[in-house]
């Protein structure tokens, strides 16, 4: 958007146009002199600083309007004039007046307005101009587009996150900071390695703020160890939390924000100023939630400074349940992403692991190497029988160890995104979508069609994939797919398993689960597992050797095979099984 070019007076004046939400209205004007002639009885609230701008009446209350006064106002085409204190005009629907009384496009505080398909820019306070206007503009996520002003949340990104932590006395009672620190920690252990976390506690001393801990990867453990108890001191100086905050985040972009926890209102500076803060930081592209604890605060003045910083309304939380919930939300809309968890294969007689550090690990029988993994690091796993291949970090290579008496760690050349194992073939796909098989086919089952997938499976002697309208196509060993689309497949010795687009598995029968929650289903050679979304995991089938006994837990990964499960431990990423340990498949190291 285009501004006036020259320079203007620094004036700390909030002036809040016709557009101005209801919210921000509801702060009572700090200074006693009338405002612009342009706004209405229904924004007679508006917010001002306790500042005022050069020329106007004083805070304390200075002079009033003089009807028999010429006015001076000179250059000013709106506001107040020195002299009389009397109207030199007013703006526009869509201007605000400058501190030096000119019009200048205006916007409402907390709007944002898409300014290209992949881009917003945000409404917050300019102190250079004394208005609210435009901020920079802030790209959208990877393969996010944006509607409606917001990016869309197709896909995660990596986010810069600074937590305002209150730490004044009155978060020392009750236990209170006993389960606050637990939410936090609890909260941000899920996505500290693909985003970023910071940590300002306020206050560090009386009215007084410490340097914050800028936002880096893999900062729960620092931020855990920097939450100590709080002290004495009863301040609160949200206002000076919020200042200087903008140069811990790197340019603009999607997923920066301010997540403020307060158990009271403003105590050393201003509430307008803290609002002020508030919108500078989301003119810059950086939001500000805002979160009550024990409503000890005024939820006026907490909604208007979410509302400030782009977030509409304040949240409250008053147990570890609810503030786990509510930073969940957060989070959520912010759409970060997930932190990368280990994932799981299994076999006849051996067990592979792909850790959360990419490294490999296997377990069980090792006769022909397929327990020997290569050093080095993956970001994909597929167990066969009595081998296993692995996509290469960097790379994308596809690497096998294991049996070779088919071809099964022939993989051809290419950058793949997923490798999957069968009985003694592989299939990969690349990272275009082709689907590629190699090793024993004698029953087609290494034959790929052309065309584009989003997942592949291999069972014994078939695979599949699913295409990119969620419908399945197979090849090999006659498997009768299910008709309409699905979210997610898996191939075991002799069977095909699925989770329908409605979340439910597939094909139904006596013994399989029911239900709309499914995320992952494993299939086996003579037993089934599945994962819902709360991360618990339920088998079915054959239980002869405790195979499809689930041990209590919630889980990331699991994966069926011959008289054995393993899975992946959500909350440590550790390995676990159960069942048959003939040749220590089910102890992982």
């Amino acid at each position: 958007m285009a501004l006036f070019t020259r320079p203007y007076a620094v004036g700390w004046l909030f002036l809040c146009t016709l557009a101005c939400p209801q919210e921000i209205r509801t702060l009572e004007p700090q200074d006693a002199s009338p405002r612009d002639a342009r706004t209405t009885d229904a924004a007679d609230s508006g917010l001002r600083s306790d500042l005022g701008e050069p020329g106007d009446a004083a805070p304390d209350g200075g002079f009033e309007e003089d009807a028999s006064c010429t006015p001076a106002c000179g250059a000013r085409v709106c506001g107040r004039d020195p002299v009389c204190n009397l109207p030199c005009g007013e703006c526009n629907l869509g201007e605000s007046c400058s501190s030096v009384g000119q019009c200048l496009p205006s916007c409402a505080p907390g709007d944002r307005v898409c300014t290209d398909d992949f881009s917003y820019s945000a409404c917050g306070y300019n102190p250079a101009l004394g208005i609210f206007d435009r901020g920079p503009r802030v790209p959208c996520g990877a393969d996010n587009s944006c509607v409606a002003g917001a990016c869309a949340q197709d896909t995660c990104v990596n986010g810069e996150v600074m937590l305002l932590v209150d730490h004044s006395s009155i978060l020392s009672f009750n236990s209170t900071w006993l389960w606050v620190k637990d939410g936090l920690v609890g909260a941000i252990g899920g996505l500290d390695r693909r985003s970023n976390f910071g940590l300002r506690l306020l206050p560090s001393a009386g009215c007084q703020v410490g340097a914050p801990l800028p936002p880096r990867p893999g900062a729960k453990a620092a931020i855990e160890t920097a939450l100590v108890p709080p002290g004495n001191t009863p301040d609160r100086p949200i206002e000076a939390a919020l200042n200087g905050l903008s140069s811990n985040f790197g340019p603009p972009r999607d997923g920066q924000a301010v997540v403020l926890l307060t158990a009271g209102d403003e105590s050393c500076g201003t509430q307008a100023g803290a609002i002020r803060e508030a919108s500078m930081l989301f003119r810059a592209g950086v939001r500000t939630f805002v979160v009550g604890i024990n409503n000890g605060a005024d939820p006026a003045f907490l909604d208007n400074l979410a509302q400030a910083g782009g977030t509409r309304k304040a949240r409250s939380a008053n147990s570890l349940e609810t503030l786990t919930a509510t930073l969940g939300a957060v989070f959520g809309e912010l759409a970060l992403c997930d932190n990368p968890h280990a994932q799981i294969g299994t076999s006849y007689y051996h067990s592979c692991g792909l850790q959360v550090d990419g490294t490999l690990v296997c377990w069980g029988r090792d006769l022909e190497g397929e327990s020997s993994p290569p050093s080095g690091t993956f970001t994909h796993l597929g167990v066969g029988n009595t081998h296993a291949c692995a996509v290469r970090a960097g790379t994308g290579a596809v690497q096998c160890w294991g049996r070779n008496d088919r071809g099964q760690l022939i993989a051809p050349a290419g950058t793949f995104q997923q490798v999957v194992g069968g009985d003694q073939h592989e299939c990969g796909l690349r990272l275009d979508g082709t689907a590629v098989c190699w090793g024993h086919n004698d029953s087609g089952q290494a034959d790929a069609p052309a065309g584009t997938f989003k997942q592949l499976t291999a069972g014994g002697f078939f695979s599949c994939g699913v295409k990119l309208d969620d419908t399945v196509e197979c090849w090999g060993s006659p498997i009768g797919p299910p008709s309409g689309p699905v979210r997610s497949i898996s191939g075991g010795s002799f069977q095909l398993l699925a989770i329908l687009a409605d979340g439910s598995l597939w094909p139904s029968g006596p013994s399989v689960p029911t239900g709309n929650d499914f995320i992952k289903v494993a299939a086996g050679s003579d037993h089934d597992c599945a994962l819902r979304a709360d991360g618990s995991a339920i088998c079915w089938g054959a239980n002869y050797l405790g195979q499809s006994d689930v041990p209590p837990g919630t889980y990331a990964d699991i994966d069926a095979n011959y008289e054995h499960t393993c899975a992946v431990r959500r909350n440590d990423d550790a390995f676990l099984c159960w069942g048959s340990d003939s040749n220590g498949q089910a102890s992982p190291p």
